[in-house]
């Protein structure tokens, strides 16, 4: 099979190249498993080959030549070089995007009672992948999302005021979002390890940056738990909901999750029971005590 530099120029010249029959593969000198697939019927696709963690070999479509420019397609494949030395998978990767829920199903806002929360918890004790596990408890910790956590910098936590700063660049709004460390998220972060040299909280150690993708770990387990319907951004949903059953304002609530529409937080006012009878006890005795307060008047006419 041979080695080419995939270039502009090479791929003008594929019209003289194509086969009798079949398919000949270029595979790229310059990304690792970028190749190029040139048929005999004169069409061309570029593809990402790979071994997953079984020892599979894959092929992973990046697009017909008449339909992605090669400097795409090259792109593509590094980043999916990437996502297999942090241990992912492309494969499982695309799945999780054909997995992307209707909008039905994202109203159905999945939220972890907290039994499962003690369920997860327990295998993160237990899981091999420590980095992970400290990863998903500081989601759950703090309701951040996945790369605000990932990307974070050491720099970036004000362990006095117990905040996390997600920069303007990084941040979904474009602004500067302030994330509040809870007492168990500052424990947690003063037990990681650090490298004078690495600027990253969470990174792998063979390249020295921030995790590309730790969806392959997740869905590990997630279904070691028997919760395989549950997304990481569910972790997000769940902070939210724990607070509001905890009696905490929709407005509170806004303000730790940096929504900037209060609409965005509507999404979360479904009061348990429990909270929603002390709601309404606060008027019954409010009522109560003003009642209470007229009667002694009264009497001491």
């Amino acid at each position: 099979m041979p080695k080419q530099a995939l270039t502009t120029e090479f791929l003008s010249t594929l019209p003289a190249r194509v086969p009798n029959s079949g398919a000949v593969n270029f595979f790229d000198t310059e990304v690792r498993g970028f190749i190029l697939e040139l048929r005999a019927s004169g069409g061309a696709t570029f593809y990402y080959r790979y071994r997953d963690a079984a020892g599979k070999l894959r092929f992973n479509n990046l697009g017909r030549i008449d339909e992605i420019a090669l400097i795409d397609a090259r792109a593509k494949a590094h980043k999916m070089l990437k996502m297999i030395l942090d241990g992912g998978d492309p494969k499982l990767e695309n799945q999780r995007f054909k997995e992307v829920p209707t909008l039905g199903e994202f109203v159905a806002e999945r939220y972890l009672t907290p039994q499962e929360v003690q369920r997860l918890f327990a295998e993160l004790d237990t899981n091999r992948n420590v980095q992970v596990g400290q990863v998903i408890r500081l989601l759950l910790y703090t309701g951040a999302r996945k790369r605000e956590i990932l990307d974070a910098k050491w720099e970036n936590i004000d362990f006095e005021r117990q905040i996390l700063t997600v920069p303007a660049a990084r941040s979904k709004s474009k602004r500067n979002h302030y994330i509040a460390l809870s007492d168990a998220a500052i424990e947690l972060l003063q037990s990681l390890p650090r490298q004078d040299d690495i600027p990253w909280v969470f990174f792998n150690p063979k390249t020295g940056k921030p995790p590309v993708s730790i969806f392959y770990a997740w869905d590990t387990i997630r279904n070691r738990v028997g919760m395989p319907e549950l997304r990481l951004h569910d972790l997000r949903h769940s902070y939210a909901s724990f607070l509001v059953n905890a009696g905490r304002s929709l407005y509170e609530v806004q303000k730790l999750l940096g929504h900037h529409d209060p609409k965005v937080t509507m999404r979360y006012a479904h009061l348990s029971p429990q909270a929603m009878l002390e709601a309404v006890n606060v008027v019954g005795e409010v009522v109560a005590g003003a009642r209470a307060g007229v009667q002694r008047a009264v009497a001491m006419v």
